[in-house]
């Protein structure tokens, strides 16, 4: 299937003054007809549609693209300055250590190989334009330390749908210090920030997403950093499946609001209600 980078398809509006995250692509919040979606996790339940959310219970995704301002998008209109971003990229990557324009790309080289090969290859031979898409702010390693993560589009050149127009990295910083990295696949989003478990570190709501003919598919996870990398605490599987784009006669769109029910003391308990509507 081939592949395209999810989050350009995500905007459908400039930001605003403060940079807020804008309303996901698609269609209107259509009627629900399928509730709450029981899982053989025990840890997701099921629950009635419409009925009023218990004490502790709380939206950490939207597929309907709720605006927030932690995470928030830096592309378009919100794209950060240029000495703001060589400064972040520079402490990724290195000074002089990638590729500032497109132009110099020069054409794709097949020998380097295919799929995650290629990706290596550019990156090594540092063939890659690199660009900041968005940030966020938590306490990603280290309880209750202000923290900032960006993710990075690596941008490596002549990348293909296939390989997703190139890989994401995520960016911890400690103030101007980079604490830790993590690789992502293209078409990755942060779509939210939270300490479900009270341990004073933040967890992230990530996206990853593609469009292939028109459809528009989505699946979501909870993940954390742990001993040097990011790790799932729960996959939520697919949470957007948009066939508006293919024009038939017909086309639906199913959306997913994930809530976590976080109670002291007990681990919390996540909900998947889907929506399913006719494109319009």
């Amino acid at each position: 299937m081939r592949r395209a980078r999810l989050f350009p398809l995500l905007l459908v509006a400039p930001c605003g003054p403060a940079c807020r995250e804008p309303a996901r692509a698609g269609p209107a919040a259509p009627p629900v007809v399928a509730s709450f979606v029981a899982s053989d996790d025990s840890s997701i339940v099921a629950s009635s549609s419409g009925a009023p959310d218990p004490p502790g219970a709380i939206v950490i995704f939207s597929s309907g693209g709720a605006q927030t301002v932690n995470p928030r998008w830096l592309v378009g209109k919100c794209k950060l300055a240029p000495a703001k971003q060589k400064q972040i990229l520079d402490a990724v990557f290195g000074a002089n250590q990638y590729l500032t324009e497109e132009g110099r790309c020069g054409t794709r080289d097949d020998s380097w190989g295919f799929g995650d090969e290629y990706l290596a290859a550019a990156r090594a031979k540092r063939a890659f334009v690199p660009s900041v898409i968005e940030t966020a702010t938590g306490s990603f390693t280290a309880a209750r330390v202000p923290q900032t993560v960006y993710l990075i589009g690596v941008g490596e050149c002549g990348a293909t749908h296939a390989e997703n127009q190139g890989s994401e990295l995520l960016a911890v910083f400690d103030g101007d210090t980079v604490v830790m990295r993590a690789k992502q696949d293209g078409g990755s989003a942060i779509d939210g920030v939270f300490d479900l478990d009270g341990d004073g570190r933040s967890e992230l709501v990530m996206s990853t997403g593609y469009m292939s003919q028109g459809i528009i598919v989505a699946s979501a996870r909870l993940s954390r950093f742990e001993h040097d990398a990011l790790v799932d605490v729960k996959s939520f599987g697919e949470v957007l499946h948009a066939a508006c784009g293919t024009g038939l006669p017909g086309s639906e769109s199913k959306s997913s609001i994930i809530r976590a029910l976080v109670r002291p003391g007990r681990p919390p308990e996540f909900s998947v209600e889907e929506k399913t509507g006719p494109c319009r």
